[in-house]
């Protein structure tokens, strides 16, 4: 019998579990990291819900990240806060823009209850409406049919920077029937190769020695940007809009 499984039985747990039935709020006072994971991974098991944790810091994100694959295999994924704020104008780091927009992305497209570990700030920030991202993301799959110049000029709008060569986060370059981009939620950059408008293949390649990596059958690209997206004049949204009303928070 797992750790999970015994908390179920624990009458030390009646009170906690008692809660999580009913949904009723609970306050837990002075628990340290490990015992928070423990019953953060015993609160998804019993609910079958979206677990929202929200941290004060980074550290302490870190360590749960930790201690919750210790305690459960479901999946933990981030969503930060930028690190600046939206009055100064400065555009958040490509890394962070990507991990945001690939966790939103993740809550849209996955049926499985996922952890999300976050702080207060992120989850005040605003992004866009579900149905909007839905709309902005790019899906290529080998041997679809996508229009070569549509795709260039939706790469612009989407706020990527077209380059000679692709280097950085956010780049994208053309050359003749190949297309090569760096999404922002990507580890590696991708080309795109096309006969027509047809994608003949998709291969994940290195940005410094610019030698494919390996191939690939598909992948979606998000925005490249999120300020310039937010300053659209249109309704916006938290991550809170991209989550069920049976979602369990912790904070």
């Amino acid at each position: 019998m797992s750790l999970l499984e015994k908390g179920l039985y624990s009458p030390a747990l009646k009170a906690f579990l008692h809660a999580l039935e009913k949904r009723d709020p609970l306050l837990i006072e002075e628990l340290w990291q490990t015992p928070k994971a423990f019953l953060a991974a015993l609160a998804q098991k019993v609910t079958g819900s979206h677990l929202l944790i929200i941290t004060s810091h980074s550290e302490e994100e870190g360590g749960l990240f930790h201690d919750l694959q210790f305690f459960t295999d479901s999946k933990c994924i981030d969503f930060p806060s930028w690190e600046t704020l939206p009055n100064e104008n400065i555009p958040p780091s490509p890394d962070i823009v990507g991990d945001r927009y690939r966790t939103l992305e993740v809550l849209l497209t996955e049926k499985t209850p996922q952890i999300i570990l976050t702080n207060l700030q992120a989850c005040l920030q605003k992004v866009l409406p579900p149905q909007r991202l839905k709309q902005l993301h790019v899906s290529v799959a080998k041997g679809a049919v996508i229009d070569f110049e549509g795709l260039v000029m939706q790469l612009d709008q989407m706020g990527y920077t077209r380059t000679p060569i692709v280097a950085d986060k956010g780049e994208y370059a053309v050359r003749g029937g190949i297309i090569d981009v760096y999404s922002v939620a990507a580890p590696e950059p991708f080309r795109i190769e096309f006969w027509g408008d047809e994608v003949e293949s998709i291969r994940l390649f290195d940005p410094i020695g610019q030698r494919t990596i390996r191939p690939v059958e598909m992948f979606s690209i998000p925005p490249a940007q999120e300020l310039e997206m937010l300053n659209s004049g249109e309704d916006l949204a938290t991550i809170l809009d991209y989550l069920g009303n049976d979602t369990i928070v912790i904070f």
